[in-house]
């Protein structure tokens, strides 16, 4: 079992600013500026979450933890881009945490689904979340791809112009389902993910 965890999170300065968002929604005045941050924000989540690739702005943004280390001693990296690894740590049979040191992983930051392959396999306490990685994932403001980046303007457009239309709580059967024309963008850079 894995469970990828989001340590820090991005600012959203400058992913997108409020006047550009604003002129595609074709929006010129200041009254719902605030309403307008949060859709924002809320359709970077929501982008970020369907595709597993991640809007970043920090250093050491995710630890994954596992179980147990891969049969195959490759750990997949189910976000991405995939940029750096801080740490790998594991706790060992006396349940100490131990650093594997770097000379006996490497990283394969090219792949569009990145991974970390072990040169060795330390025996690890029988335990829950026994290996630990830190590790860089996600495109800079700049790098963010384009088919991300109108995808996230048309989600917010999309929960802008239907605030009002949500259905009574005995009506809701499968939740929020992305526009087709969304849904094709982001096609184009989803990546595999845990759970």
């Amino acid at each position: 079992m894995a469970a990828l965890e989001r340590i820090t999170s991005p600012t959203d300065t400058n992913i997108l600013s409020l006047v550009e968002l604003k002129t595609f929604l074709r929006i010129d005045n200041s009254d719902e500026d605030s309403l307008l941050a949060a859709l924002w924000i809320a359709a970077r989540v929501m982008c970020e979450n369907y595709t597993n690739v991640y809007c970043n702005d920090a250093a050491d943004n995710f630890k994954l933890h596992m179980d147990e280390w891969p049969a195959d001693s490759m750990i997949t990296i189910p976000s991405a881009p995939f940029s750096a690894v801080s740490a790998v740590k594991y706790y060992n049979s006396d349940d100490v945490l131990t650093t594997l040191s770097t000379t006996d992983y490497s990283g394969d930051f090219k792949s569009k689904q990145g991974r970390i392959k072990l040169d060795e396999t330390p025996t690890l306490k029988d335990k829950l979340n026994a290996v630990e990685v830190t590790m860089t994932c996600g495109y800079d403001e700049a790098a963010i791809p384009k088919p991300m980046l109108h995808a996230m303007q048309m989600i917010a457009a999309n929960l802008y112009e239907r605030r009002g239309d949500g259905m009574p709580p005995n009506k809701i059967i499968s939740g929020f389902e992305f526009p087709a024309a969304v849904k094709a963008l982001l096609d184009t850079v989803k990546v595999g993910g845990y759970g």
